[in-house]
């Protein structure tokens, strides 16, 4: 064999030495990573893009008095509208909740109360979605009316996609 076969071992047995490592390296950083994705972190306090953060604000965690009854729900494509009749609240309570709750949830006002002839009209944005919480009382001894109307924007701030 002379020295041309044993250089072949001695370059096989330094690959495998580097192989090795190179597993080695790998496996530590495969458990790295698996303990961070283990890890509680608010997603909230994560980094964005443009000023969305990846967490999805779907219409099923927008947040009802426990006092709400559901009347309606209707879906049009990326509209989704529910009513509901409020035992013993005014619409005054109802819009407070409302900007109270929406408010510590991150959605920002975008219309300042509008009386309208339906009742008092607040829109909220969050994330690409538009909410609009439409408020009445109008027997005095009923119940308040509440309407929910939330849709998807095309980006956050435009217009409904269609």
């Amino acid at each position: 064999m002379g020295q041309g076969g044993s250089s072949r071992v001695s370059a096989v047995v330094v690959h495998r030495s580097v192989a090795h490592r190179l597993a080695a390296l790998g496996l530590g950083a495969m458990i790295f990573v698996a303990a961070a994705c283990g890890a509680d972190v608010d997603p909230l306090s994560q980094q964005h893009i443009g000023g969305e953060r990846f967490v999805r604000v779907d219409f099923v965690d927008v947040p009802r008095p426990a006092e709400a009854v559901r009347k309606t729900y209707v879906r049009d494509g990326d509209l989704q509208t529910e009513t509901f009749d409020v035992a013993d609240a005014s619409a005054e309570a109802v819009l407070a909740f409302y900007e109270t709750r929406l408010a510590e949830e991150g959605w920002t006002v975008v219309d300042e109360p509008l009386d309208t002839r339906d009742g008092t009209l607040v829109t909220f944005e969050r994330m690409g979605r538009s909410l609009a919480v439409l408020t009445d009382r109008p027997d005095p001894e009923g119940p308040a009316t509440l309407r929910l109307d939330y849709i998807s924007l095309d980006r956050p701030g435009g217009t409904p996609r269609r």
